[in-house]
């Protein structure tokens, strides 16, 4: 068997560092990746762990809360029910100087949560006048809220606007 010479064994050596440098990269490259992934993850669980422990440090008032609703939340009767208290809701616009130009009641949504009557309605009258029966009529004790709102100057007067939004009404299901 021959020899291999001094060249020869340089130029071999070379190629074996060149080979294990490249080894090297690649076993490096995936456990920096791995590392990467993995300090994601760590930091993924750390929230996860801040979030669960907040929950359950916050556990007695959600507690509490869901109580207050079970107790307070009006219960469902029936469809004429909530379409008459959204109308009383609507009509009681006037006791506030504002002016009903429509109204059209909306389909009753249902889920595993509760059942919500809503109402669209466009009503027109002084600002002042307004935001006091925007207020009167959106305590959260009595589980309505206000969506799609906006206010516009009356075109005709300077002094009335004109005011379109959707209340809804929450009720617990009797079920």
């Amino acid at each position: 068997m021959k020899r291999f010479n001094q060249r020869e064994l340089i130029l071999l050596g070379a190629f074996l560092l060149l080979i294990a440098f490249a080894i090297h990269t690649v076993i490096a490259g995936a456990l920096s990746k791995r590392n990467s992934n993995l300090q994601a993850e760590l930091r993924e669980l750390t929230l996860q762990k801040v979030e669960a422990e907040t929950l359950l440090e916050e556990r007695k008032f959600w507690i509490q809360q869901h109580q207050w609703v079970q107790q307070h939340q009006p219960q469902f009767v029936s469809d004429e029910e909530a379409e008459k208290e959204l109308l009383k809701l609507a009509e009681s616009a006037a006791t506030r100087s504002l002016k009903v130009n429509q109204r059209e009641l909306l389909e009753i949504q249902r889920n595993s949560q509760f059942i919500e009557a809503g109402m669209r309605l466009q009503v027109s009258g002084e600002l002042k006048n307004l935001i006091s029966w925007l207020h009167q009529v959106q305590d959260p004790r009595q589980f309505r809220e206000v969506r799609d709102f906006t206010i516009t100057p009356d075109k005709t007067d300077e002094s009335l606007v004109n005011c379109s939004l959707s209340f809804f009404r929450r009720y617990r299901d009797p079920s």
